[in-house]
């Protein structure tokens, strides 16, 4: 067991997952985030069509020009309420889906047979299956994994599921083909005393590779990521990490796609 991994126990199943079920415990998250959505898009379109109305109310004291610009207006709010109202038919739908449609979805996003799902369902609560923390138990990057939705992941027995928050992805351990750690590197624009200043801001990832031409990937920070590569090497000795070396994203691409292509 290392640092930052720990075994599955009854205290964080209780916590975690108090009906006993990997899948159950994810659809209710969910259900919460698109309840959060909802809540939104409906304020949305009451606030839209508020704006409508008043703006229909104060087209007699405008003149010409302004009962041209009031009508633009009035169609743009309606236009934004019906964008919001179907955005909350879409949200509604979505909290609708039981356990059983949240596992066809990964099934069919993953490439799997739905019995492969089951059996990570069922495998992933047993006792020999790892919880990976990979922030590495670093303050700053747990944080920022939690504001970007990212949970801690899972390795069963045959399964790795990285990252179990907003992209849920099942990955078979005998399918994978590569294991990645790769440094990726974002530019933002801010103004600093009436100048344009470029930012570069680089953050680690763990990118999986399957042979069912799938790709997952996770933030985290580099002691994490070479803990859990070498848990998948005594899983899946042919597994290629290209040395544990730290990628760039052109690297990385590189050999994705030479990957994907064989």
């Amino acid at each position: 067991m290392g640092a930052f991994f720990k075994q599955m126990d009854e205290g964080y199943k209780r916590k975690r997952y108090p009906k006993g079920s990997f899948f159950e415990a994810y659809t209710k998250k969910t259900t919460g985030n698109q309840a959060a959505g909802l809540v939104f898009c409906a304020a949305m379109a009451i606030a839209a069509l508020f704006g409508a109305w008043f703006c229909n109310r104060q087209m007699k004291n405008l003149g010409e020009d302004g009962e041209e610009i009031g009508k633009l207006l009035i169609g743009l709010a309606l236009g934004i309420a019906l964008l919001m109202l179907a955005l909350c038919v879409l949200q509604i739908s979505r909290m609708l889906r039981g356990k059983r449609k949240m596992m066809e979805l990964c099934a069919k996003s993953c490439g799997y047979a739905m019995s492969e799902i089951e059996e990570f369902e069922r495998q992933a609560l047993q006792p020999d299956t790892y919880v990976l923390d990979l922030s590495g138990g670093e303050k700053l990057q747990k944080a920022k994994n939690a504001m970007f939705g990212q949970t801690e992941g899972l390795l069963t027995k045959d399964y790795l599921c990285l990252d179990p928050g907003m992209h849920m992805h099942v990955t078979k351990i005998s399918d994978i083909l590569a294991a990645y750690m790769v440094k990726n590197t974002q530019t933002a624009g801010t103004i600093n005393e009436g100048r344009r200043v470029r930012m570069t801001f680089s953050y680690l990832t763990l990118n999986i590779i399957s042979s069912k031409g799938t790709v997952d990937f996770a933030d985290c920070t580099e002691q994490a990521a070479l803990e859990l590569l070498a848990l998948l090497k005594e899983r899946a000795p042919k597994l290629d990490t290209h040395g544990e070396e730290l990628l760039s994203e052109r690297q990385y691409y590189e050999l994705r796609d030479k990957l994907l292509k064989s």
